[in-house]
């Protein structure tokens, strides 16, 4: 390892090789240049940590266990956890993953996958300054002495208090549990009530498509929202063509903050997103900027003609919907 002086200055020469480092196969072999860019780099492999705590998994990456909890505070930023989507982790991963959590202080970016998501974690999880969480809501706030699953991961999501401390800084949540379609019972979606509550959230988020009174709700009562986004798997029999369809065709919903998303693999595009590349929430923004521009174009075009704007009435439901295919490609270029 090279011991020769910066001919840079060093704030420029550091930020020069952590440019460089864009993908992360490379930053060993730039680690090697000097000492100092060893010491700029390292902590660049351990911003994003991919938690596995299925039957097959390892649970945490030894490596990341071999590092010093005071290196590992300043490194995590982004954390995935994942397990077997057929059970339950076991309450002794549990607790490494509570313990684990509970020494990371500065964890911002959050996605808890599957049946990970525990009442052990509320504490935790409180203490972050998380400012993006996936999480099934329900399990979170369960019963942490259920012995059954169903106990546990079916809790109803009735029960869960979105005036918690977690939900503090918050700006982007999106959540797992399963909303029926057409379920408006009061008691299903009392929870939805303080969404607006959240004092900081921007982007709100859905994996499964939620009654049009909900839709509404959460439109009028959170006028600082600026993405409210729902979520298709590619194999889903009703995808976002034809749920937009439905919004727009019998219940007139044209919010322009509504966006329908299609993926494949929802934790890979959260990883491209948390190693700097576009995840769905950077494309929701992306298709909404470009719909506002087309409107203005639309407007102008119109006023040019000494047209009246178009009613809503005119409007497809594909001017405020989009499909957001995840494409592997996106997350090989950052590997």
């Amino acid at each position: 390892m090279s011991q020769h002086p910066p001919k840079l200055a060093l704030e420029l020469e550091r930020l020069v090789f952590e440019n460089s480092a864009t993908k992360r196969s490379d930053i060993p072999k730039l680690m090697l240049v000097a000492h100092r860019v060893h010491d700029w780099l390292e902590p660049v492999l351990y911003q994003v940590v991919l938690i596995d705590l299925g039957r097959r998994g390892s649970g945490i990456p030894s490596h990341i266990d071999a590092k010093t909890p005071a290196f590992l505070e300043k490194a995590v930023r982004h954390i995935s956890v994942g397990g077997d989507v057929s059970e339950m982790p076991k309450k002794t991963d549990v607790k490494k993953l509570q313990n684990f959590l509970n020494k990371r202080k500065n964890i911002t970016n959050l996605l808890l996958q599957d049946k990970t998501a525990h009442p052990d974690l509320l504490p935790v999880l409180a203490r972050m300054p998380l400012q993006r969480l996936g999480v099934k809501l329900g399990p979170l706030f369960g019963d942490p002495d259920a012995e059954e699953e169903n106990d546990w991961v079916d809790r109803p999501v009735s029960l869960v208090d979105l005036t918690h401390p977690l939900f503090t800084a918050l700006t982007h949540l999106y959540v797992s549990d399963y909303l029926e379609w057409e379920n408006t019972d009061a008691d299903a979606v009392e929870w939805l009530r303080d969404i607006s509550k959240l004092p900081a959230l921007t982007h709100f988020g859905m994996a499964f498509p939620p009654s049009q009174e909900i839709v509404k709700r959460i439109l009028e009562t959170c006028p600082l929202l600026r993405v409210l986004m729902i979520t298709f798997d590619e194999t889903d029999e009703m995808g976002p063509s034809a749920y937009g369809q439905t919004l727009f065709e019998f219940h007139g919903i044209t919010d322009r903050r509504v966006v329908l998303a299609s993926y494949a693999n929802f934790a890979k595009d959260w990883e491209v997103g948390a190693r700097g590349g576009q995840d769905l929430w950077d494309k929701a923004e992306a298709f909404l900027e470009k719909e506002k521009r087309k409107e203005k174009k639309r407007a102008k075009k119109q006023r040019q003609k000494g047209r009246r704007k178009q009613n809503s009435d005119e409007e497809t439901y594909m001017d405020f919907t989009v499909c957001l295919q995840h494409n592997p490609a996106d997350l090989e270029q950052f590997l």
